[in-house]
């Protein structure tokens, strides 16, 4: 599980444009792909497919290990 404070989330979420579900300019497709390459799990698998995309990276800062969680921010930024 990951330690991301509330601070840090507000910044991501804002930066990230999790505004309405989405996730930067991903597609669901895009965004099961870019996880799945990231940290190896598809999310809408494994936390369901009828989540909006930010609802499920929410779910992964809370559920996946800290190393996972900071490896697919670092990419999630990098992508922008």
């Amino acid at each position: 599980m990951a330690d991301l404070d509330n601070a840090t989330k507000l910044k991501l979420e804002s930066i990230l444009n999790m505004g309405g579900g989405y996730v930067l300019d991903l597609s669901n497709a895009a965004f099961a792909d870019f996880v799945r390459t990231s940290i190896g799990i598809d999310p809408y698998e494994k936390y369901g497919s009828d989540l909006s995309k930010a609802k499920l990276l929410r779910l992964i800062w809370e559920r996946e290990p800290s190393t996972s969680v900071s490896k697919l921010n670092l990419e999630l930024l990098e992508h922008m």
